[in-house]
């Protein structure tokens, strides 16, 4: 379902006129892969996916909104690449002849994970989980919206350096989240400068 909106879906603000987002240059005829959902699709009856953020094996990471809390969300599709796939124009995925049995057990997984997450919510350095519900034959899980960059490219904005006194403030923290979502028996196991934000308020976060 394709859901009527005037928010821009390259980042979700407001835009009432023609022609590229004036905060972040994105077109409404910007070029979309065929096997993920398009742009102003509407999922559980709440939430509008905008552009796609990134893409691996495992999945797809859209940008989002949820229309009922009027808050920017990031949206993760479970979709193995290897094991399922989507015809263009449709939200629907299909599953791989003979795949049904594993597509449904790493499934169970991503949703577990998720509902797993949202019972850490009061870790404030690791993303939210907000939500987590299964529709077009797969499972979604809705996390916060982070407002900064990654670590990455506050480095590389930086010269590659970071002061002690940097370091000091802001990893203990994070070291201290990592910890206790370990002793929760949740091992993360792509920890990097790409998965670690430095947000607006200068804290780290963990996706």
């Amino acid at each position: 379902m394709i859901k009527d909106t005037t928010l821009c879906m390259g980042c979700m603000n407001d835009k009432t006129y023609d022609g590229p987002c004036k905060l972040c240059g994105y077109r409404d005829d910007s070029p979309c892969i065929p096997a993920y959902l398009a742009p102003k699709s509407f999922l559980n009856e709440r939430y509008i996916v905008g552009k796609l953020l990134s893409y691996n094996g495992e999945g797809a990471t859209y940008i989002g909104f949820d229309s009922a809390a009027g808050i920017k969300v990031t949206i993760k599709e479970f979709m193995p690449d290897t094991l399922c796939s989507r015809k263009k124009g449709e939200a629907e995925i299909v599953v791989n002849p003979g795949m049904m049995p594993l597509y449904k057990t790493y499934m169970s997984e991503f949703a577990d994970l998720g509902k797993s997450l949202m019972k850490s919510r009061g870790m404030s350095h690791i993303q939210t989980v907000l939500d987590v519900f299964y529709e077009n034959n797969t499972c979604y899980t809705v996390y916060e919206f982070i407002n900064g960059i990654t670590l990455k490219t506050y480095l590389a904005n930086s010269a590659g350096e970071m002061s002690w006194e940097q370091v000091k403030e802001l990893f203990p923290p994070i070291l201290t989240t990592i910890s206790l979502i370990h002793s929760a028996g949740i091992i993360h196991r792509g920890i990097s400068p790409q998965t670690i934000f430095v947000t607006d308020k200068m804290e780290l976060k963990l996706t």
